[in-house]
């Protein structure tokens, strides 16, 4: 299978893995992120998979990403657009 065209991205909510709003008191946040970062293929240069340990920057505790996807110039009808891009929080 290929890279696909259109990048996969996602998040979790807090009772997806555990209680609804429970936050920090979720005894394995650590746990969840390796599941996640396992589950979405992230590579070990990304800061959020569990196992990354890059130059001047910590690990990042929590999944939240950002990305932006460039419009292609045939379709972009306002150039300072620049863009869509995608939080997940």
């Amino acid at each position: 299978v290929g890279h696909p065209k259109i990048p996969v991205t996602g998040i979790w909510d807090d009772h997806d893995f555990g209680g609804n709003d429970q936050g920090r008191e979720y005894p394995c946040i650590e746990e969840s992120q390796k599941e996640f970062t396992i589950h979405m293929g992230l590579p070990v240069s990304d800061v959020r998979h569990y196992a990354y340990r890059g130059k001047g920057r910590k690990r990042q505790v929590g999944i939240y990403s950002s990305l932006l996807f460039p419009v292609p110039e045939e379709y972009n009808v306002d150039l300072q657009l620049g863009g869509i891009h995608v939080v997940n929080l």
